[in-house]
Parts: C-alpha cells; sequence; structure tokens
C-alpha cells in the first residue's frame, strides 16, 4: 500500500512540473522568460528574451532573481544572476535550493538608466 501511495506522489509531483514559460509587461518593454527544461532543485537555465516596440531591445543590464520568502524555523532563500546577451536574448543560471513556490523577478537598466522590472512566481 504504501508502495502505491508512494508512486501516486511522486506521479502527481511530474505532472505539476513544467518548464517556465511566462512574460508581460516592464513599463514599455515586453518580456519573455522560459526554461530549457522542467523546473527542478538545483540549477536551472533561463532565457529572458526582451523587446521594444517588438523589436529586439538591448537594455545596459539585465538581472533574474529567484526568492522564497522566510517562513518559521526557515530563512529567505534566494539566487540572482546578471544575464549575458546581445539582441534581446539574454541568458543565465538560477539555483533553486528546494522544491515550492518562488518569486522571480527580472529587473531591466532601459539605455536611459532608468530600472524596470517584471514580476512573476513559479511553482515546482
Amino acid at each position: 500500500m504504501k508502495k502505491i501511495i508512494l508512486a501516486a506522489l511522486l506521479s502527481i509531483g511530474t505532472l505539476l512540473a513544467a518548464p517556465l514559460n511566462t512574460g508581460g509587461k516592464a513599463s514599455d518593454i515586453t518580456v519573455k522568460i522560459q526554461s530549457e527544461k522542467d523546473l527542478s532543485v538545483g540549477q536551472n537555465s533561463i532565457t529572458v528574451s526582451l523587446a521594444k516596440d517588438t523589436k529586439p531591445f538591448t537594455p545596459k543590464s539585465v538581472e533574474l532573481k529567484a526568492f522564497m520568502a522566510a517562513m518559521p524555523g526557515m530563512p529567505e532563500m534566494s539566487d540572482k544572476v546578471e544575464l549575458k546577451g546581445k539582441d534581446g536574448i539574454y541568458k543565465g543560471s538560477l539555483n533553486f535550493v528546494m522544491s515550492g513556490t518562488w518569486q522571480i523577478s527580472v529587473t531591466i537598466v532601459d539605455t536611459d538608466g532608468k530600472r524596470k522590472r517584471y514580476k512573476t512566481s513559479a511553482s515546482f
């Protein structure tokens, strides 16, 4: 019976896992975030695509941050990376130290020096 319950729980976990594929606006910049594979504990390759007026956008910098808020008995966990790339496509890797719901933000420093942010979340 225990084996059946464990198999069912593992199957449910597999169904919930999925690649990150989300997007939205950071002011006038269109942001799209994607992972190559299903998100999992450990290093995850992430690609951020930026566009302004439907054309690839090259800002001064792009930072990707993931964090899980502090809970009783557990401090806040986070990881951030300065993404590298050009022509609107920026890549990096985030380390998720445990499964759960993570808040993800992309901070863009525009060509005029203004900071713009897109926020989302991912659960796995």
